[in-house]
């Protein structure tokens, strides 16, 4: 047996040991017998405060009324018995600890009893295993009590993480190493126009333009021989697949965690197609900007005719993105096209002379 050294205080002497507070409810009509039990628990070194009850009315009532550590019940009470009070004891709280405490009861009645939810069963008449007993089951109750409270803890952090997960602005697609799919959040299934369910173990390269997969095998194979155990990749441009086989222009983020089972990877991206178009528009306008202000400068900066003209029609092919072109001149008073200036490959008849209205080149 198991003994416990006596506190000391600061000049050394001895103190007895904090009596640890109790609640109990005692479902018992003998008065005689809740003071024999009271007296068992304060010798197993706790401070009992006890409530005894002996109908189902005052059972219930005292359940609401306030939070209990542990229900003791005799096994017979008149009109009254320990399975009827477990029943309702277990209606209301699942967890809490039940000890049957009987004068007399019989081993299959105690089976029955422990089976339907009861921790377990003392004897009136060996109250000195009663302490033990209820230590026993406050410590495993609060046990129980913890792991329940993490594990609602860690279902609500899940649930927020989903929630977070299925309304973020950006497609979020999470995969291994091998590059099988785990899972994809709402925005991905808009972007690639399949549900989480259909890509739930393809590829990660499915979602890829064949002209990018090269590029993306290859940041694959990195990622398998890194030895961090931590990785992140940003600002990648992909051209990204459709399920209807169209494309669009990705901007993607990667991370990445190393866990005892290998690499879990997630990929933020975003469709940035209207971006890049716009990025496309602006600097063709750009461009053509410059070519009229170096137009403007050659025309005010030289009195060269043949000068102007030629950087005149450098800068309209190059706008126009064509092989030749060439700047003819009319003559009114003959009604002749004359060869001014050009680039690439004109016509001999344009260089020689040039053509009269109407006359092919």
């Amino acid at each position: 047996m198991a003994v416990v050294p006596k506190a000391t205080d600061e000049g050394g002497s001895e103190r007895e040991p904090v009596a640890r507070r109790l609640k109990v409810l005692l479902v018992e009509d003998s008065e005689d017998d809740a003071l024999l039990l009271t007296r068992a628990l304060r010798q197993g070194g706790f401070d009992p405060i006890v409530l005894r009850v002996e109908t189902f009315g005052a059972l219930s009532a005292s359940l609401r009324q306030q939070d209990w550590d542990i229900v003791l019940s005799d096994h017979n009470l008149p009109g009254f018995s320990a399975e009827q009070a477990l029943e309702l004891v277990r209606a209301r709280f699942p967890e809490l600890p039940f000890v049957v405490v009987s004068g007399c009861i019989g081993e299959e009645a105690a089976v029955a009893l422990m089976r339907a939810g009861a921790q377990d069963y003392v004897l009136k008449g060996n109250l000195a295993k009663l302490a033990p007993v209820v230590e026993r089951e406050i410590g495993e109750y609060r046990t129980r009590l913890e792991r329940q409270r993490v594990e609602a803890a860690r279902r609500e952090e899940q649930a927020i993480h989903q929630a977070i997960l299925e309304h973020a602005a950006e497609g979020i697609v999470t995969f291994l190493a091998d590059g099988s799919i785990r899972s994809m959040n709402r925005c991905a299934e808009q972007l690639f126009g399949y549900t989480s369910g259909q890509m739930a173990g393809r590829s990660i390269l499915e979602l890829v333009d064949p002209r990018h997969r090269p590029m993306c095998e290859e940041l694959l194979e990195t990622v398998r021989g890194c030895r961090e155990d931590r990785i992140a990749l940003s600002g990648l441009e992909v051209l990204a697949l459709r399920r209807d086989r169209s494309t669009f222009c990705a901007q993607v983020n990667a991370s990445g965690v190393r866990l005892a089972a290998g690499w879990y990877l997630t990929l933020f991206l975003r469709d940035v197609t209207e971006q890049k178009q716009a990025e496309r528009r602006i600097r063709e306008q750009m461009e053509r900007l410059g070519a009229l202000r170096r137009i403007d400068l050659a025309i005010h900066s030289s009195l060269n005719l043949n000068l102007m003209l030629s950087v005149i029609v450098d800068q309209i092919a190059t706008q126009l993105g064509a092989d030749a072109a060439d700047i003819l001149l009319l003559d009114r008073s003959s009604h002749t096209l004359a060869h001014a200036s050009g680039r690439g490959i004109a016509a001999p008849e344009l260089r020689r002379g040039g053509c009269r209205l109407g006359e092919g080149a």
